[in-house]
């Protein structure tokens, strides 16, 4: 028990150092970015993200977690794991790249109603097989429950944006004289840049992990495509609610009132300023989520019940008290927040109205892991879409007349069925 616990620890706080630094490199960017392109241009920014996930969802986000499943449970054969993995997501991911590159203007019109965004999508496009690459990697470091390569990764990819982000407006262009999606572009190359450099990190660090790549590797793809299949499904499905969010939120809020400009500007202003102080804590959480997976998957291989029911039981205890400090740090100083680093009073009222989604937030996001390292990966998927389409309906039906307060409802709303379905689930089937 003593091992576990100590590989969870230390894989755990790696992942949070690494998290806490690129979080608060983040929240620089951002403030950063608010300035020089405004909340109109982090609107349109945001608004091609959705399009991002899903893209990743198809490529590498299944088989990344297929990858580290498979690492955990048999190292010996870490190297062919990885290697088919690779060989299973580069050919979907440049099928994604090309598609999105040529439909870019199909996609901005017709899908994100926003022609502005058609350039932001041809960036975009060339990011998804350097995203994939060191997705994969990532997977097979954590699957052998090393977290400082994720760790450093992730670290590295946020300087890199900031970086060369801030040399293209230090030293190419006044953004006093371009327009929002000139420079929204401007943001949409750091993030290419920051892939460039993480993909190449990723895979120097194979270099040094001496691994062998010689396997049964016809096998571990068909074993690996099995696993990585329901995960794959599960994510695709709400990346796509998510993109049909990213759109009809704008849309929505014309039709309670707001101006085009308007509209993307709240929703810039929600998704790029307030939404990131609010999952800021998440950085624990998600690297607790991110180490529980290889662990569980591990000791349900072992048939070790005694390891899965003390994992989850701490698991759910300490996820509802931190979520319940953190929701009453944000009650107290959202307001705060958003005036002083945004100069935003309706960011600090986002704030402030989705404290509350902090002890759910972290809840699931960690349920949920235990219930994919148990192999329930259907069950997660059923609440998460679930969650997913009470949020949309709330989109359709209560922004019209509320605004963008239907909306914040329906975060709350949703965000508290998908932790409960999730509780239940774990409590019957670790019998906690």
């Amino acid at each position: 028990m003593k091992l576990y616990k100590n590989s969870l620890l230390i894989g755990t706080a790696t992942l949070i150092l690494a998290g806490l630094l690129t979080r608060l490199l983040g929240f620089y960017y951002r403030i950063f970015l608010s300035a020089r392109i405004g909340a109109e241009g982090i609107g349109l920014y945001q608004m091609i993200f959705p399009l991002y996930i899903l893209a990743m969802s198809i490529s590498s986000s299944g088989t990344q977690l297929a990858i580290c499943q498979l690492v955990s449970k048999d190292e010996k054969h870490a190297g062919s794991s990885l290697l088919s993995g690779l060989l299973v997501s580069l050919p979907i991911s440049l099928i994604c790249s090309v598609f999105m590159f040529m439909s870019s203007n199909l996609l901005a019109n017709y899908y994100l109603n926003e022609p502005r965004c058609q350039p932001l999508l041809i960036i975009l496009s060339l990011c998804i097989p350097l995203a994939t690459i060191h997705n994969c990697i990532n997977g097979y470091h954590l699957g052998k429950q090393n977290a400082f390569i994720p760790g450093i990764t992730q670290l590295i990819e946020q300087i890199g944006r900031i970086v060369v982000v801030y040399i293209i407006f230090r030293f190419l262009y006044d953004n006093t004289n371009l327009n929002p999606t000139k420079l929204a572009s401007i943001a949409a190359i750091g993030l290419l840049a920051s892939e460039l450099i993480s993909s190449l990190f990723s895979l120097i660090s194979l270099y040094f992990a001496k691994e062998n790549y010689k396997g049964p590797i016809k096998k571990q793809a068909k074993v690996l495509t099995k696993l990585s299949l329901p995960i794959t499904l599960t994510n695709v499905s709400l990346s796509i609610t998510h993109s049909i969010e990213a759109a009809a939120i704008p849309l929505y809020l014309h039709k309670s009132g707001l101006t085009t400009s308007e509209a993307i500007s709240v929703y810039g202003i929600l998704t790029a300023m307030a939404m990131p102080f609010i999952l800021f804590p998440t950085t624990i959480t998600c690297a607790v989520a991110k180490m529980l997976l290889p662990i569980i998957a591990k000791a349900k291989a072992s048939k070790n019940q005694h390891k899965i029911e003390f994992l989850a039981m701490n698991t759910l205890k300490y996820c509802t008290a931190f979520g319940i400090l953190c929701t009453t740090f944000f009650i107290l100083f959202g307001h705060f927040i958003g005036s002083y680093f945004f100069n935003s009073p309706s960011a600090g009222d986002f704030i402030t109205t989705l404290a509350w989604l902090c002890p759910f937030v972290f809840i699931s996001s960690t349920l949920g892991s235990i219930l994919n390292g148990l192999g329930f990966t259907k069950i997660t998927f059923y609440h998460n879409l679930f969650a997913a389409l009470l949020r949309l309906s709330f989109i359709i039906f209560l922004i019209p007349t509320l605004g963008i307060k239907g909306y914040l409802w329906g975060i709350l709303a949703s965000e508290l069925l998908c932790s409960l379905l999730h509780t239940i689930s774990v409590v019957k089937y670790t019998n906690t």
